[in-house]
């Protein structure tokens, strides 16, 4: 069993298009349905991508048909060790 992957916005790829469609990042924030701040920690990886600000960014008109992973970084966790394995598997 693993952790489950965390999912970190790549800004560089996310910034270029911004700026080939002439988009601050609050109307891009906007167009979302985020609040500015959100979107200032997601692009800024303080914050993960969730399954469903992923399908939006996706769903957008600046990123659709993009290739998933020019738009983020996936990082696998390690596995959990065998013990604590055991320890959760107990437990339900």
């Amino acid at each position: 069993m693993t952790n489950p992957a965390t999912y970190l916005l790549r800004p560089e790829t996310v910034q270029a298009l911004l700026d080939r469609h002439h988009l601050t990042h609050q109307a891009f924030a906007d167009t979302l349905g985020l609040s500015r701040s959100y979107w200032s920690a997601l692009f800024h990886r303080r914050r993960a991508l969730t399954p469903s600000v992923r399908r939006t960014l996706l769903d957008s008109p600046v990123l659709r048909g993009l290739d998933e992973a020019l738009l983020w970084d996936v990082e696998r966790d390690e596995p959990l060790p065998e013990d604590l394995h055991a320890a959760l598997a107990s437990r339900a």
